[in-house]
């Protein structure tokens, strides 16, 4: 998962190239640190429910795309509706 993490990192540096999973942008990583620079790692990331956590970093694909990428969200939009 740490090598997937850098290696998105590394893409996104060289290409500016945003990684794409599942027709949507990657959900954000995080460390294993609960608080880094000020901002808190999600709760739901620390509990250990791997149901709420994939429920998560599903939501966090979909919000990221949409905000970021709303061409490729209407994308997954129409493919999901079909």
């Amino acid at each position: 998962m740490i090598f997937f993490f850098l290696l998105c990192l590394l893409i996104k540096e060289l290409t500016g190239i945003d990684v794409i999973a599942n027709g949507l942008l990657e959900y954000a990583h995080y460390i294993k640190l609960r608080e880094y620079r000020g901002l808190k790692i999600p709760e739901v990331l620390l509990n250990g429910n791997h149901a709420e956590i994939n429920k998560f970093r599903y939501e966090q694909q979909i919000e990221r795309t949409k905000i970021r990428r709303p061409d490729l969200y209407e994308k997954y939009n129409q493919l999901k509706n079909s």
